[in-house]
Parts: C-alpha cells; structure tokens; sequence
C-alpha cells in the first residue's frame, strides 16, 4: 500500500485488487486449482470497472495503462500481458527445490503440489495493459517453457539477491531467461531490463516506494506506449488509491 500511495501522490491513477480468497485477510481460496486464474481475471476486471464504471474516470487515458506486482502480484501481471504458466511444473518443482509457495499449497491442500496435478487455464491477456514493473515476482518457474513467448509490452524485472521467498534462481532468472533476445527483437524492438538488488530480501526492501516509484516513472519516460496515466498537476498529499473487493 505504501507504493500505491506512493504513486498516486505523484500523480498515476492507481486501482488495486483485492484478490478474492487470496489476500492478506483471507487466504481461503488457496485450495482452488483456480486461484491464480482468478487473480487474472479480477486483475482484468479491475481495469474494466476502472474505464468504464469509476467516476474519475475522465482522468484516465486508456492507451497509458501499466501494471505492477510484486511477489504473487508479479507473476499475475505477467499472465496478464501474455505470460502463460504450466502449472503442472508445481509438483515436480517443490518436490526437488522446496520454495515458499510451496509451503503454502501444501498448507492449503491445494491440488496444484500433487503428483496427478492436472492442467489449469483461465489466463488471458489484456493489450489494455502497455507495459508492467515486477518485484520479487514468484511461481517465475512456471514459465519455464516458453511461457514468455508472447508477452509482448516492456517489462523491468526487480529482485532481490537474499529474497529466500521467491528465490532469483527459480523465479526472476528465469523469467529473465525467457525473455530472451528473441523477446526483445522480434516483439519489442526495445531491451527489458532487469535489475537484482545486492542485500535485499522478500520484503520491504525490494517493494520499498522510493526506488520503485523512480522505476515506474523510468518505464514511463522508456516504454514506446508508457505506463498509464497521470493526472495534471496532482494535489499532494490527496492521494487516492481504489482498492476494489
């Protein structure tokens, strides 16, 4: 909440999802094979109430909307500009390289971490979204085989070197990986980049508002079509954050 503020104060319409099931209140629907296809959705959703239904509306223009997500958030974003995950990885993963996540569907009984885990889909992209931020993002191993190949909008890509949550190893470097030269050439004519911070853990640090307010600002000033979408000459200290249940 500190970056959302952080970032509408500066003057960027910022809308936040509270993920049904899976939000730090509740974490009941993490038994769902669907949980993170449901964050798809509702994060699609956000942006369709968001254009269509929120009274400041006006203020936004739809051709300059960005995303950002950190951890979990990170790898939903992802989804959401073309990533496509094989969730199907999750048990042979955490099997032989146990990560926090992993901990949490075991704990949640989620038939994602079991042996006959089966295909899950519901993810789709949303060309609304013209370039993303991530920080710390996990489940990057789920991409692994060729699940980047489409994600098509700018992307910088934050970890952190003693994040033991989402470790960079199977999560960031690998997101990173896929991304590729190829990404960059044919899809985007323009280099993502990606940053790992020395010293830095899971959290606080690599989400901290500063540094990344200056990323997004960056990725705004870069990105052919950039991030979305600041008010005229914000009031300070008014800041506004939408978050929508």
């Amino acid at each position: 909440m500190d970056l959302a503020l952080a970032l509408a104060d500066a003057g960027y319409v910022v809308a936040a999802p509270a993920h049904a099931g899976d939000n730090f209140e509740d974490s009941s629907g993490l038994s769902s094979p669907n949980v993170w296809g449901n964050r798809n959705q509702e994060l699609r959703g956000t942006i369709d109430y968001v254009l269509s239904s929120w009274p400041g509306r006006s203020h936004i223009d739809p051709t300059r909307i960005g995303a950002f997500g950190f951890s979990a958030g990170g790898f939903t974003v992802l989804t959401a500009v073309g990533g496509h995950p094989d969730l199907r990885i999750i048990p042979s993963h955490c099997a032989t390289r146990p990560e926090f996540v992993c901990n949490v569907l075991r704990a949640a009984n989620s038939p994602l971490v079991k042996d006959n885990a089966k295909a899950v889909d519901g993810f789709a992209a949303d060309n609304r979204i013209r370039a993303v931020v991530l920080a710390a993002p996990g489940l990057g191993f789920t991409f692994s085989k060729g699940g980047l190949t489409n994600v098509a909008v700018p992307v910088q890509l934050w970890t952190g070197e003693n994040d033991s949550v989402t470790p960079h190893a199977s999560n960031g470097a690998i997101i990173q990986g896929e991304l590729g030269e190829h990404v960059v050439v044919v899809a985007l004519g323009q280099v993502h980049r990606a940053e790992q911070l020395q010293g830095v853990e899971h959290r606080g640090d690599v989400a901290a508002p500063e540094p990344l307010l200056d990323v997004a600002r960056e990725v705004v000033d870069d990105a052919t079509e950039p991030l979305v979408d600041g008010l005229a000459d914000p009031p300070r200290g008014a800041a506004e954050v939408l978050t929508l249940q």
